[in-house]
This record gives structure tokens, sequence and C-alpha cells, in this order.
């Protein structure tokens, strides 16, 4: 079954792309998944960027990835100190629809 999924989304004729070449591509063009990805590769060699923390908290939420948004919520507040949206982001509940 996982076979047929694969074969039905992915694309397994196409060779494989390293990350380095498909983090070149333009972000503008970019799945969010690699924009996602880059924000992480960034951060992962400037955990003290807090604004990049920032940015990416709300990006989380958004993509369901909830352990992740509190956690870059939490360490934006802790570069940054406490705003009301990053204590907002910390308090929202994922069940709540968003606009």
């Amino acid at each position: 079954m996982s076979w047929g999924l694969y074969a039905w989304v992915g694309a397994p004729d196409l060779p494989s792309q390293p990350l380095a070449a498909r983090l070149s591509v333009d972000p503008a063009k970019a799945p969010i998944e690699e924009l996602i990805a880059r924000a992480e590769a960034h951060l992962s060699n400037n955990p003290g960027d807090g604004h990049g923390w920032d940015v990416l908290a709300p990006v989380y939420f958004r993509v369901g990835r909830y352990a992740d948004s509190i956690n870059a919520y939490s360490q934006a507040g802790k570069l940054l100190g406490d705003s009301s949206p990053r204590l907002t982001g910390l308090g929202e509940d994922p069940a709540t629809p968003r606009m």
C-alpha cells in the first residue's frame, strides 16, 4: 500500500536531489517544507537569532507542528523578551479556527 501511495504522490522515476541543490531554488518558488528546512538549517547554525525563531514559530503553528511552535516561541521569548504576539502564540489553542 505504501508503494502505491509513493508512486501516486511522489515521482520515483526522478533522481533524488541533495539538500544543497533543493535549497538553491528561489525561495519564492519553493514549497513551504523547503522554506522551513532553510530556516531550521539557519537556526541550527545561529541558535541565538531571536528574530529567526520569532518568524518560524507561527509558520510551525500553521502547518500543525504545535510542539515546534511552542519551542520556537519560547526561544524567541528567551532571546528577545516577552511580547504580546509571542505570549499569544504560546497560548493559542490548535483547535481554535484561524482566519
